[in-house]
């Protein structure tokens, strides 16, 4: 039997009589060019059919418990805060394919019940199926690797997976040379497309996201320090102590040593999430891919035991037990690398008699001890700051001996205590009041409480050290606001592929649409048009937009400000002003990331971006932690001036430098990702011109569009037409449509229900010039900076001023183009254009355009 159903979980719904069926249909709405919308919606209203309140698991009932496993709906129960999937048929033709939503329960008399349900496309399901789930929850650890100079070279001919580009994050004024720990790595946005699609179960469809160009992006590292995670430096910290028992140790005449065991690392609060400490032979010992740096702390809880071998006869000890405490750090073969810290510590009780065992207390005192001012027998200790390579060992080590000297001078002129003993033997170790010697022993002991843990003080990640790629990725952004912003910034839109469940097809807007006429790409909706229906025609004149602005997002690093406070916009900010009398509102479209402005160098041929502070008093760069970037990685160009990293093994030198930046080339660009051309650039290329390219956001993804709904003679057209199922299935937002003798775009179906006869209401986008045959940017595609004097200014040189030999300067971050006859400035962040002559500046800010000649500004 035909006719429409409509089918959630696989199970058919029955559905009212008097079905009012509509949907609604639009792939994106030309009033608002940054917004993207479901392709399908509609509320309906279901009655309360025995199949009906099985299949959503008798949810009426305000008793009912709703069992389900949390993750996937129906199991086995119906969760209304998961998706269920819904499909819609009429006359066996699909009309309508998404997910459904139960909104609202009605109970009429206490025994009629309805269901209301939101239908919706797969556009929502996409974001429903992300979630809030952020960048960080991604999994790249494919492409996790060791910290190493030959990694990062490798990374060089990447075009897929993670890059090590040349950027300046503020580490060093030194662009020269790098240090290893200064160089981060980069995703490739396309691996971020592909996981976000992966991990919410779809697919997707895109010549645009396989193109060279969209997989040469990249997003740099954009935080202050380049962190291990806080599940790596856990798995680096250890606790171990003395549990059960206490650690003796006898004292005797010559100076031993022996390495602290401390035997349990298991029970709370002690612990070894890596099994890197041995409670066999006390050595903390750094696993693979573990080393860092660390500070490691003994805590001793220390009592000597003095046993005489002569009881009841009143006795006093006569010699000193002398005690170094010692934090080392061993190779791997058990040599000493070096003595972290070490603890002296002398004890020998007075002022009372031994007639048998007797164990000091571990908090002395300065009346029962000779040489323990200001000390205790609890006794703490610090390494400081110790970086360990993997291998590397640590332990707590502990010497003793006795010595009968009196007072602590006279041990240090004997040399006591520096690693030689006394030459008395246990027969001297005690005497009586009249002086006689008795014989003994003594024994240190380390008492139970006492422990030897370690911490990680700096977690920046450091030469060797395998990385993490999760630790490279911006925190705190949302995989829906990255995929937005993607779609922002190329104008893409998505749409339902209805032939492939969960794919989506996704295009730049004038690649989505079909512009010329082929098998499949237009439809003639000649005949179906009801020419006795109103056909409404608007001038698009009448939107409500007089400016389109489109722009990074403002980030607060040197840079972007400078380029702020000179322009008062973003840097490559594009502003569209529209012929209109009658509106006032302006159409932001601001993308997720912000800008990155590259600068050049006075020594070198080098332009790479600077994300950074810089201090205008010192001269000092510094990091920042920055808003998320997007980049094009164009990997290795040549350099006239080598440059270096340097690792553990020396220094590495190359002639060629990995590149990336806004544009794909600093000198001949091909492609930008600016807005526009920016009213400043902070490099020159010496006596070269500097080709910049017109092939920006705005002109290959935006100028089309905006053209053609800004056009005085467009207009948007809606209309009444007799459309069936079939043609329904039919209508595909990429056609072009062909009615009353012109080609239109479609740009929204209104109403359209497939159980009745009732006509649907469409609106189209009028196509200006007919039949189009590809995009064409208007001006050209490679330009000269010259050609746009006097917005464009030299580099920025930090700290210092850009000026030919012939004009003189004085004061700093002065920019005077190279071509400049003759000047004088004094002042600061003054600029001067191109071919000016005869300037003289005293002051601040100022700006002369290109080609002036004769000024004077005081």
């Amino acid at each position: 039997m035909l006719g429409f159903r409509l089918y959630i979980n696989n199970t058919e719904v029955d559905l009212k009589d008097s079905f009012p069926l509509s949907f609604n249909a639009q792939i994106n709405d030309i009033r608002e060019p940054d917004k993207r919308t479901a392709t399908h919606s509609k509320t309906i209203t279901i009655p309360a059919s025995k199949s009906n309140v099985e299949l959503f698991s008798y949810i009426y009932d305000i008793h009912g418990i709703t069992d389900t496993s949390g993750v996937v709906n129906f199991t086995p129960d119906f969760n209304p805060n998961l998706k269920a999937e819904c499909l819609a048929i009429f006359d066996g033709v699909e009309v309508f394919r998404g997910i459904a939503q139960l909104t609202e329960i009605h109970i009429i008399d206490n025994n009629d019940i309805e269901f209301d349900i939101v239908l919706l496309g797969q556009l929502v399901n996409l974001y429903d199926k992300i979630g809030d789930n952020e960048l960080t929850d991604l999994d790249f650890s494919e492409y996790n690797h060791d910290y190493t100079t030959a990694n990062i070279e490798a990374s060089w001919l990447n075009s897929s997976g993670y890059c090590y580009p040349m950027i300046d994050y503020g580490n060093s004024n030194n662009l020269n040379n790098f240090n290893i720990n200064n160089m981060y790595p980069a995703i490739f946005v396309k691996q971020y497309i592909d996981k976000i699609f992966s991990d919410a179960g779809c697919t997707y469809t895109s010549e645009f996201f396989d193109s060279a160009f969209f997989q040469s992006l990249i997003i740099p590292f954009n935080g202050t320090n380049f962190n291990i995670s806080s599940a790596e430096i856990t798995s680096r910290k250890f606790r171990s102590s003395r549990l059960t028992t206490d650690l003796t140790y006898s004292v005797t005449n010559a100076l031993v040593s022996n390495t602290m065991v401390f035997n349990d690392d298991s029970t709370a609060p002690n612990f070894d999430n890596s099994a890197q400490y041995s409670t066999a032979n006390g050595l903390y010992v750094v696993g693979t891919g573990l080393q860092g740096t660390f500070n490691f702390t003994a805590f001793l809880d220390v009592t000597a035991i003095y046993v005489p071998d002569t009881p009841a006869v009143a006795m006093v000890p006569t010699q000193v037990i002398i005690v170094d405490i010692t934090i080392a750090r061993l190779d791997a073969s058990n040599n000493v690398i070096s003595y972290l810290n070490t603890y002296q510590l002398r004890i020998r009780p007075q002022g009372f008699d031994v007639t048998t065992t007797y164990e000091t207390t571990s908090a002395y005192s300065n009346t029962n001890t000779d040489y323990l001012t200001n000390q205790t027998g609890q006794i703490y200790i610090q390494s400081g700051n110790v970086l360990l390579n993997e291998g590397e060992k640590v332990g707590v080590f502990i010497s003793r001996f006795y010595s009968n000297s009196t007072t602590v001078g006279a041990l240090a002129s004997a040399g006591l205590g520096s690693g030689s003993g006394g030459n008395w033997s246990s027969t001297e170790l005690f005497k009586d009041g009249g002086g006689n010697l008795y014989d003994g022993d003594y024994t240190i002991s380390y008492n139970i409480g006492s422990y030897f843990l370690n911490n990680v003080t700096d977690a920046s990640y450091i030469e060797g050290i395998p990385i993490e790629m999760s630790n490279a990725v911006p925190k705190g952004i949302k995989q829906k606001d990255f995929l937005n912003g993607i779609i922002k910034m190329f104008n893409i839109y998505l749409e339902q592929d209805l032939s492939l469940s969960n794919n989506f097809i996704i295009e730049p807007r004038d690649d989505y649409y079909y512009d010329t006429i082929g098998t499949g790409t237009w439809m003639d909706l000649s005949s179906k048009i009801d020419d006795e229906q109103v056909l409404d025609i608007q001038p698009m004149g009448s939107l409500d937009a007089k400016k389109y602005i489109f722009k990074y997002k403002e980030d607060k690093d040197y840079f972007n400000q400078d380029y702020i406070n000179h322009w008062g916009e973003t840097y490559s900010e594009r502003q569209i002003d529209i012929t209109n009398d009658f509106i006032k509102s302006e159409k932001k479209t601001e993308v997720l990331f912000s800008a990155t402005p590259s600068v050049g160098s006075p020594s070198t041929d080098r332009v790479i971006p600077r994300i950074l502070n810089y201090d205008l008093q010192s001269g000092n760069v510094s990091p920042i932690s920055s808003n998320i970037r997007i980049l094009i990685w164009s990997g290795l160009k040549d350099t006239n001036q080598a440059w270096t990293i340097t690792d553990s093994a020396g220094t590495n030198t190359y002639t060629q430098y990995p590149y990336c930046g806004m544009l794909d080339d600093p000198y001949n660009p091909t492609v930008s990702l600016d807005w526009e051309v920016p009213d400043e650039i902070y490099w020159t290329s010496g006596s070269e011109d500097i080709n910049y390219t017109n092939k920006n956001l705005y002109n290959q993804y935006y100028k089309k569009f905006i053209t053609e709904i800004t056009d005085r003679n467009s207009k948007i057209v809606k209309g009444w037409f007799n459309i069936n199922p079939f043609d329904y299935s039919e209508l595909d937002f990429r056609k072009l449509y062909y009615f009353k003798g012109e080609y239109f775009r479609l740009n929204r179906v209104i109403g359209y229900n497939p159980i009745s006869d009732n006509l649907t209401q469409l609106e189209f986008v009028k196509i200006n010039r007919g039949i189009t045959t590809g995009f064409v940017i208007t001006e050209a595609d490679s330009i000269l900076l010259e050609d746009f004097k006097p917005r464009f200014k030299p580099q920025l040189l930090i700290g210092g001023n850009i000026a030919p030999e012939n004009v003189l300067v004085t004061g700093e971050e002065n920019r005077i183009a190279d071509s400049v006859m003759s000047g004088l400035v004094n002042g600061k962040d003054n600029t001067i254009g191109e071919w000016c002559q005869h300037v003289n500046i005293v002051g601040d800010g100022n700006l002369v355009g290109g080609y002036s000649s004769g000024v004077v500004i005081i």
